[in-house]
C-alpha cells in the first residue's frame, strides 16, 4: 500500500500544467532564435550560480523535468528576458490561454495580468457606452485596478497630483492632449504614444535620432543662448 502511494505521487509529480508546457516550449524557441546550444545555455546559467547541465536543460525543453522558481529567474537572466517571457506565449492577441487549469484568459489579458497593468478582472472600470466610456468615479473597480497597480507596480511612480495641481498645469497638459490628438489624426497608434512617453522616461533622453530625424532637443533654445554667454 505504502508503496503505491509512493507510485501515485511520482506520476503526479511528473504531470506537467500549462505553465510548464510554456517554459518548455519558449525556452527551446529562445534558444534556438539566439543561435544558442543547451551548452551555450548551461554555461550561462552556471555563471550565475546555478548551475545547471546539458542533460538538465534537455529534460526541461522535452518536458521531463519540472523548472523552480530559481531556474526559472536564472534562464530568464541567461536568455536576456524577463520570467514572465518564458512563463507567457510570444504573442499578445485576443487566442484563450490556459493559465491554470481551471482559469483562461486571452494572451493579452495575462500579460496585462503579469505586467501589473490590470488584475484578471474581465470588465473595465466604469460603464461602457456608444459614446464611448462613461467614467463613474463611483465604481469600487478604479480602487481596486488602482490597488493592483501599486502592489504590482513598484517601480512606476504613481500620481499624487492634487486638483489644485491639475488646475494649476491645466493650459501645460491641454497642450499634451492636443498633440496626443494631432498624432492619432497623423494614425499614430495610441499604444504607441504611451510607449514612447514610458521609453522617454526609462532612458532618461532628451533627445532621440530616428532614422536620421532627431526627435526633441537637448537644450531649448533659450538655454543655449544662456550657455553661449
Amino acid at each position: 500500500m505504502r508503496g503505491l502511494e509512493f507510485s501515485n505521487m511520482a506520476n503526479t509529480a511528473r504531470e506537467r500544467g500549462p505553465s510548464a508546457t510554456r517554459v518548455a516550449d519558449n525556452l527551446q524557441a529562445l534558444r534556438r532564435a539566439r543561435q544558442l546550444t543547451l551548452a551555450d545555455v548551461a554555461d550561462r546559467v552556471s555563471a550565475l550560480g546555478q548551475p545547471m547541465s546539458l542533460g538538465i536543460l534537455s529534460k526541461i525543453e522535452n518536458g521531463d523535468r519540472r523548472v523552480d522558481v530559481d531556474d526559472l529567474v536564472a534562464l530568464a537572466v541567461a536568455l536576456g528576458v524577463t520570467p514572465n517571457r518564458l512563463l507567457l506565449p510570444a504573442s499578445a492577441g485576443d487566442d484563450e490561454l490556459q493559465l491554470t487549469p481551471e482559469r483562461e484568459c486571452t494572451e493579452r489579458q495575462a500579460w496585462a495580468w503579469a505586467a501589473g497593468d490590470r488584475p484578471l478582472i474581465d470588465r473595465e472600470p466604469g460603464e461602457t457606452h456608444e459614446d464611448g466610456l462613461d467614467l463613474d468615479l463611483d465604481d469600487p473597480l478604479f480602487d481596486e485596478f488602482e490597488a493592483f497597480a501599486r502592489e504590482n507596480r513598484p517601480h512606476v511612480p504613481r500620481s499624487t497630483a492634487t486638483t489644485a495641481d491639475h488646475a494649476r498645469w491645466a493650459d501645460h497638459l491641454r497642450q499634451v492632449d492636443d498633440v496626443m490628438r494631432q498624432a492619432e489624426t497623423a494614425g499614430v497608434p495610441t499604444h504607441e504614444l504611451t510607449a514612447w512617453v514610458d521609453y522617454r522616461q526609462a532612458v532618461r533622453v532628451s533627445s532621440i535620432t530616428v532614422n536620421g530625424v532627431r526627435i526633441g532637443q537637448d537644450k531649448s533654445a533659450g538655454e543655449q543662448q544662456d550657455g553661449q554667454r
